[in-house]
């Protein structure tokens, strides 16, 4: 008897669950396009230790340290903070669209602009008469477009869960001053200038692998979350201030929110 009513409930649920299906699909058309975000962080060496996620860095007490001059002790707690970036770093904002071939393979294309204006270099600090020197922080850009498929193991009407892969390029700019801090120990007056300015850019051909699951809000409209890794590769590595110059490979970890509509 309970043999049977568990049969019972197990063929309610899979009945209702077809229904659900069949009427989740009927929301669903064959194109899509959207919006998204991210909470991020580069991967990987000195370039994931220099543009590591960051929260509110307006706040973050490593941008400066102690140092001495001419023996004395100075902690530049007030400019350090001056024009600095507050908020949640990297920032990514992605444009993607999308065809569904049938209810197992998708192909979309997407591209994202991620900034990361706080990064975290080797200071590199030299100190002299009442002035010490280093380097600033960095800012990065990113710009990947990348092409990937989408398969849905189990249907995606019934499980939305997918596996994901593709390849691509990305558009990489990094750019850093190395500046010069002045102290007077009289009156406390600082003020800094700029030594040098270093810039590098260039296109980095790269990989992407992700999974992730859909959510029908309303409909026509979805929602998409994806955990991704991307890695862009760079064949010509030289000693450089920049990181983007001096590592092999640009990783990046996103955990991606979606919005999108289909037509």
């Amino acid at each position: 008897m309970k043999s049977y009513k568990f049969f019972l409930i197990l063929l309610l649920l899979l009945s209702s669950q077809i229904l659900f299906a069949q009427r989740h699909r009927n929301d669903y058309r064959d194109n899509y396009i959207g919006i998204g975000t991210a909470l991020s962080t580069f991967a990987g060496g000195d370039l994931g230790s220099t543009f590591q996620l960051k929260f509110l860095p307006y706040y973050d007490d490593g941008y400066y340290d102690y140092h001495y001059y001419n023996y004395n002790y100075y902690y530049d707690d007030y400019h350090r903070y001056r024009d600095r970036f507050e908020g949640i770093c990297p920032l990514e904002i992605s444009l993607f669209g999308g065809h569904h071939f049938n209810d197992h393979l998708t192909i979309e294309l997407e591209s994202s602009f991620i900034w990361h204006p706080v990064g975290s270099p080797d200071r590199n600090y030299y100190s002299g008469d009442n002035y010490v020197d280093f380097n600033d922080d960095p800012t990065l850009i990113a710009v990947p477009i990348m092409a990937s498929v989408k398969y849905f193991p189990f249907n995606r009407f019934r499980s939305p869960f997918y596996l994901s892969a593709g390849a691509g390029v990305q558009f990489t700019y990094e750019t850093m001053d190395r500046v010069r801090s002045h102290y007077n120990s009289y009156d406390d007056y600082l003020y800094k200038e700029t030594l040098s300015s270093y810039t590098s850019q260039h296109w980095y051909p790269g990989v992407k692998v992700a999974l992730g699951t859909d959510f029908h809000l309303h409909e026509n409209m979805h929602l998409n979350m994806e955990l991704k890794y991307q890695n862009f590769f760079n064949t010509d590595t030289h000693p450089s201030p920049l990181v983007i110059n001096s590592t092999d490979n640009i990783g990046y970890v996103a955990l991606e929110m979606k919005i999108y509509f289909s037509f």
